[in-house]
């Protein structure tokens, strides 16, 4: 009986590309989106923590999701989840990709702004709101105000506003009513600049 299951199964063409594709642990497709991360981040000569990243699976793992959300490649990046959904550590660097809740909330997927937040992956910034909000994204709104200390700043209003999105107006005005006065978050890329500029300064 079991010969003939391993028969039908080797004869199945789709059935044993299915199965070899994940002779390593994931897919085909991601193993080689794995490796052009790689690659990319031995060649960066400005990549913080670069040996840590590369010698810790846990923290690779999570950099390459940080990576892909930044590029807005949703698709690899849910895919990544879906074929390892455990396994992640954040990269212990000040650097635009580890704000991954706010490309997150660029991306529009609630999903894994839930995933980096419960499990501590990212850092997010008053841009996550205000972006939600420039969308309309009402739940996210919802989620990052009960769940994040950021809030949102006057961006969010003004933009909320503009399109018309009248469920935010309404929940912005009811319970972010204080951030309305807030100025907009200083633009991560310009963190990790300084974060760069403060290690080349040590180097020397």
């Amino acid at each position: 009986m079991n010969g003939v299951v391993a028969f039908n199964v080797l004869t199945n063409d789709s059935l044993t590309t299915l199965i070899l594709s994940y002779q390593y642990g994931v897919t085909h497709d991601l193993s080689r989106v794995c490796r052009r991360q790689r690659r990319s981040l031995k060649l960066s000569p400005f990549a913080q923590q670069k040996a840590l990243i590369l010698s810790q699976p846990d923290i690779f793992r999570c950099y390459m999701l940080l990576k892909l959300i930044e590029k807005n490649d949703l698709h690899h990046a849910k895919e990544l989840l879906r074929q390892r959904p455990n396994g992640y550590l954040a990269p212990p660097v000040e650097a635009s990709y580890i704000y991954g809740i706010n490309n997150a909330a660029h991306l529009r997927d609630i999903e894994i702004i839930k995933f980096l937040h419960e499990n501590q992956l990212a850092k997010a910034t008053k841009d996550a709101m205000d972006i939600a909000a420039s969308n309309g994204d009402i739940e996210i709104v919802q989620y990052l105000h009960a769940n994040r200390k950021e809030g949102c700043s006057l961006i969010g209003f003004i933009l909320a506003e503009r399109y018309n999105y009248t469920a935010v107006i309404e929940y912005l005005n009811e319970h972010c009513s204080r951030d309305r006065n807030a100025s907009p978050s200083v633009d991560p890329k310009l963190l990790a600049m300084n974060a760069v500029a403060k290690n080349m300064c040590h180097i020397q």
